[in-house]
């Protein structure tokens, strides 16, 4: 296990309760891609798309040596290749997005393909024809559709950004949407589906807690940009890192007949974040939650205690654009949670009397004398020969049986407040006389960086840089 995973030990929230410290978790991932065209790259596979197709002429026969030129939408050097001499052209190692192409060759008109949308992990077929005219003459040219994919066999399904800005998400979490991909069902089991925040699936509470074709659950891994970050706690893999939806380009889910790249795992969560443009683009947000929006709690509205304070802000913003036209982009998303939940105990504490050992009001709720014995007073019946043990007087443990280290701690207890359960005959057990409400608050902050830059038309590099800084000081 490497250092940077080292750093993610498991706090259970029953550790964190008791210890009733601060943890702080602070996690810098950097790494640099480089993908190529030039030679074979892993890595390049696993977050870019390729495009493959032949030219023709109307009667179908092949068109070779046409001039394909393909061009991002939204920035970024231009891309050329020729068909073979079987009309085949193939782009390799495209970043994720809209593309347009042109096709040009002598005797025929010019062929404008303005609307390719091209998946991660995607190897997309599209055939050209191309129609006779001058080479002056622009001609928007049909093509077979891309939806039908036959270069490999891996089943999955993509979620844009789109989709998940669109899509309610109560997290701020894409993963949540594999739920959107035929053959992947949740497992409910783990508190992550369950009443969570944003800062607790960081890392923990399974958020790959999900099956894939009725496989094991828990068994998928999560790779980002092209580097797997999921690693093995507790014989069971895990991920820390959780994308805003702000700085996602795209996702794809992996379910079946995985490529030799992905090397593990029943299933992968493959996503790749956005990048800068020629255009600036930015967005800003602010999720609000508050006690004021909600209703009171069953057993503060019984006891007629008034509503415990909650509030949670989840804010952020992300912006992007180009620091050099068609060259060099940049990408940037900062968010930050704050969270005081409420939290309503509802608890059972030893009255004054019961604290100095006391207990002759102690009843159950039957309203019958509950009985303390003494372990260390015992008599032998004649009748039967058992071992019989003799109550206390009173039911009052006498002071000098009483542990001095429980007399000091049991100072510490705080005093009932609430009548809590009655007996069937009116009579007060003690049970649950204790009300307490307060708020654990929960400190969240990411901050995301990502510069890209064309070195050629057949090479790009980037550079991405991720913080993440949790604060917990559950009381």
């Amino acid at each position: 296990m490497t250092p940077f995973m080292k750093a993610f030990r498991r706090i259970t929230p029953e550790a964190r309760i008791s210890h009733r410290i601060p943890v702080w978790i602070l996690v810098l991932v950097a790494f640099a891609t480089l993908a190529s065209g030039n030679r074979a790259n892993a890595q390049g596979q696993l977050t870019t798309a390729a495009l493959t197709g032949q030219v023709l002429d109307p009667s179908g026969a092949i068109v070779p040596g046409a001039a394909l030129t393909l061009q991002r939408k939204d920035g970024g050097a231009p891309i050329a290749t020729t068909s073979n001499d079987s009309g085949y052209f193939r782009f390799e190692l495209l970043r994720p997005g809209s593309y347009e192409m042109k096709v040009t060759k002598a005797g025929f008109s010019e062929g404008l393909l303005a609307d390719l949308q091209l998946g991660v992990n995607q190897t997309a077929s599209i055939n050209v024809t191309l129609q006779p005219g001058k080479l002056t003459q622009e001609i928007e040219v049909s093509a077979s559709a891309l939806a039908l994919q036959t270069q490999t066999s891996s089943l999955g399904a993509n979620v844009s950004s789109q989709q998940a800005m669109a899509l309610p998400l109560l997290l701020r979490d894409p993963t949540q949407l594999v739920n959107l991909t035929p053959g992947v069902t949740n497992d409910l089991r783990g508190s992550y589906y369950g009443e969570v925040t944003a800062l607790e699936s960081v890392g923990r509470d399974n958020r790959l807690a999900f099956s894939i074709n009725g496989g094991q659950r828990q068994m998928a891994t999560e790779v980002v940009d092209g580097v797997d970050v999921t690693y093995s706690l507790e014989q069971f893999p895990e991920t820390p890192l959780v994308i805003s939806p702000d700085f996602l380009q795209e996702m794809k889910v992996h379910t079946n007949n995985l490529s030799a790249e992905f090397g593990r795992g029943a299933g992968v969560v493959n996503i790749v974040t956005k990048s800068g443009t020629n255009q600036f683009h930015g967005a800003a947000y602010e999720f609000l939650q508050n006690s004021v929006l909600n209703a009171n709690d069953l057993f503060s509205n019984r006891l007629g205690q008034s509503k415990p304070t909650s509030k949670r802000n989840q804010y952020g913003f992300a912006v992007g654009g180009p620091v050099i036209k068609d060259k060099t982009f940049f990408m940037v998303d900062w968010e930050q949670l704050r969270r005081r939940k409420a939290q309503v105990i509802l608890t059972t504490v030893p009255t004054a009397a019961q604290s100095g050992g006391d207990f002759s009001s102690l009843i159950n709720t039957a309203g019958q004398r509950t009985t303390l014995y003494n372990p260390f007073d015992t008599s032998v019946d004649g009748t039967s020969g058992r071992t019989i043990r003799n109550p206390f007087p009173n039911n009052v443990i006498p002071a000098s049986m009483q542990d001095t280290f429980g007399r000091n701690l049991i100072k510490y207890y705080p005093t009932p407040n609430n009548p809590g359960l009655l007996a069937a005959n009116g009579q007060p057990t003690g049970i649950n006389d204790l009300y307490t409400a307060g708020a654990s608050p929960i400190n969240f902050d990411r901050f995301d960086t990502k510069i890209d830059h064309e070195l050629t038309r057949w090479d790009s590099a980037s550079a991405i840089t991720r913080t993440l800084a949790e604060m917990w000081r559950c009381r």
